[in-house]
């Protein structure tokens, strides 16, 4: 067993681990949202268009344009307006697109594992938490944000770049005679 592959309990460094490592960072204002308990909804999809000549007996399908699913974010309660503002100001036609990343981290929560970035959203919906004397359940709110590009960035490309430059031998810029 290759001794950097131990350190994952024989899992390769950069396989999936658990779902519960995630963290959400938002690019605006430099400002910290809180800490989110769930995502879900990362979704692309390539419309299926069936195409169909006069000499064709069966139709053909070719892609047609993506659709990204909204991303729904579930979050305890954190006394910041950040999200709200962001919510109310595109409801009063202050409109204005914002990034954010989804990140996956390893089992320590130290090492990014990839990274998802949701170009150019938008906050749809807000639903607050359901207020019950008789329960103990937490204050959830729920954001849906529609979103115009994912992209994924995998922290294990990265790393594994970081470590091949530092491992090529460097150019030599010697005259030669």
């Amino acid at each position: 067993m290759n001794p950097a592959d131990a350190a994952f309990g024989g899992a390769r460094w950069h396989d999936h681990q658990a779902a519960f490592r995630f963290r959400v960072d938002f690019w605006f204002d430099s400002q910290l949202a809180g800490g989110f308990q769930a995502v879900e909804g990362i979704q692309t999809q390539v419309e299926v268009i069936a195409y169909q000549s006069g000499r064709d007996m069966y139709p053909r399908q070719i892609p047609g344009r993506p659709k990204i699913a909204p991303v729904v974010l579930k979050k305890g309660y954190v006394n910041t307006a950040l999200l709200w503002d962001w919510i109310k100001a595109t409801m009063d036609g202050n409109f204005r697109f914002e990034n954010a990343s989804i990140v996956l981290m390893d089992d320590s929560g130290r090492t990014e594992l990839a990274r998802y970035n949701l170009l150019d959203c938008w906050p749809s919906r807000w639903a607050g938490w359901q207020l019950d004397a008789n329960s103990d359940n937490a204050m959830v709110e729920e954001f849906e944000l529609q979103v115009r590009t994912i992209e994924r960035v995998s922290g294990y490309d990265a790393t594994h770049l970081r470590r091949a430059a530092a491992a090529s031998p460097p150019e030599s810029g010697g005259k030669r005679g």
